[in-house]
């Protein structure tokens, strides 16, 4: 992942990009929220089902999210890995973390 920012005042971006082991995963935005100084980014790769037919090729997947100018001091991004057909757990992983200069 990574935090980019321009202009004047500063526009926030974060971008996540990874490579999944076959065909049929979505990555996918769940949303941001700013809480206290900390601005946190929801992402969930969502995995093919147990029935879905996939290709053995590594696919490449990439996401953006605009922030704003309004940030925290840290930007945290979270993970989520589901697989599509399953309720996954309501569970977001540490992916990276940025400190706002």
């Amino acid at each position: 992942a990574s935090l980019v920012s321009s202009g004047v005042p500063r526009f926030y971006s974060v971008t996540a990009t990874l490579t999944a082991p076959t065909s049929g995963y979505d990555f996918v935005v769940d949303g941001s929220m700013t809480e206290g100084k900390t601005t946190h980014v929801f992402l969930r790769l969502v995995a093919p089902g147990v029935n879905e037919i996939t290709l053995p090729v590594l696919t490449l997947h990439k996401q953006g999210v605009n922030l704003g100018v309004n940030v925290g001091a840290t930007v945290e991004v979270h993970l989520m890995r589901a697989q599509r057909g399953i309720i996954p757990p309501d569970v977001y992983r540490l992916m990276a973390r940025f400190l706002v200069l």
